[in-house]
């Protein structure tokens, strides 16, 4: 409770989960609280206000008028501030730049130069994260700037660089004439990855040894913001729906045609479905739609 006349400041924060995908109803009650009187006494009640979580996300701060059909006194309106927090899946953006140095001879047996690539994988799943481009004729290789994007659970936030590893496999690519060859490969943390590092590659042959040198000329790790983050700091979703009404769709007397008015068609349930949930972010709550190859009525031209 705050005791500071008709115009409360309520100043500590209520942790909600966010769900952009789902509607989620909000409903906040206000009341007058009296010593000895239970706290959700309806003779106490000041009024309330409905809405829906996705629209305060959208809004970042929005001033409602209080619903006060039980107290007829006064125009109360209700102010929300919405900050986003933190979720426990933090995506991440790996930008980087990679070269390599003495790379092992494949092509004509070992006599001519390799035509190199690399592919990096996640040491934990071996799920790949990148290919880059192949270089023709070199054992020098100098690759495009290339990037991935990670995802961790990590609802503490001490989620370590040095604990994420990865795998950096190195191939000679035989463009189709038989199977790629592999040249050597790393296992390295991110922690590990900076400017200027190097890491020898390991040849998997029955000689062992290296196989030529991965090198790293930039390398950085950036924060993915998520949708909630856009959303609360002034990200404006507007939605569109267009309908095309050409011949591609079929004739709307045939009841394969999308168009075909009968039961609630393919467009009918989708814009059922989906606009419910997006107008909860669209700014002035109205949807805009447009029709090509279509015709208003029989006299009318046909609209493109």
């Amino acid at each position: 409770s705050v005791e500071v006349g008709r115009s409360p400041f309520l100043q500590d924060p209520i942790e909600l989960p966010f769900y952009f995908q789902k509607i989620q109803p909000i409903r906040i009650v206000l009341y007058d609280f009296v010593a000895n009187e239970s706290a959700d006494d309806e003779l106490n009640r000041v009024g309330s206000v409905s809405t829906t979580l996705g629209r305060l996300v959208s809004l970042g701060m929005s001033v409602m008028p209080i619903d006060q059909s039980d107290n007829l006194d006064g125009n109360g309106m209700l102010r929300v501030t919405v900050s986003f927090v933190s979720s426990p899946w933090k995506s991440r953006r790996v930008d980087f730049r990679f070269w390599a140095s003495g790379l092992d001879r494949k092509d004509y047996a070992g006599v001519g130069r390799s035509d190199p690539y690399y592919l990096i994988f996640a040491e934990d799943t071996d799920e790949l994260l990148y290919q880059s481009e192949y270089i023709t004729s070199t054992l020098r290789p100098e690759w495009r700037t290339g990037w991935f994007d990670f995802h961790v659970y990590d609802p503490d936030n001490t989620f370590e660089e040095a604990g994420y590893r990865l795998k950096v496999v190195v191939m000679d690519e035989d463009f189709g004439k038989g199977k790629n060859d592999l040249i050597g490969s790393v296992t390295v943390s991110l922690s590990e990855i900076v400017a200027n590092a190097e890491f020898p590659l390991q040849r998997h042959s029955r000689k062992g040894g290296i196989a030529g040198k991965m090198l790293v000329r930039s390398f950085s790790i950036s924060d993915i913001p998520s949708i909630g983050h856009y959303l609360v700091t002034g990200c404006d979703l507007w939605l569109n729906i267009a309908f095309d009404f050409t011949r591609s769709n079929m004739d709307p007397s045939e009841t394969r045609s999308l168009h075909y008015l009968d039961s609630d068609n393919v467009y009918m349930k989708v814009i059922d479905e989906v606009v419910p949930l997006l107008l909860q972010y669209d700014p002035d709550g109205e949807v805009d739609c447009f029709g090509f190859s279509g015709k208003l009525s029989p006299q009318a031209p046909t609209q493109y």
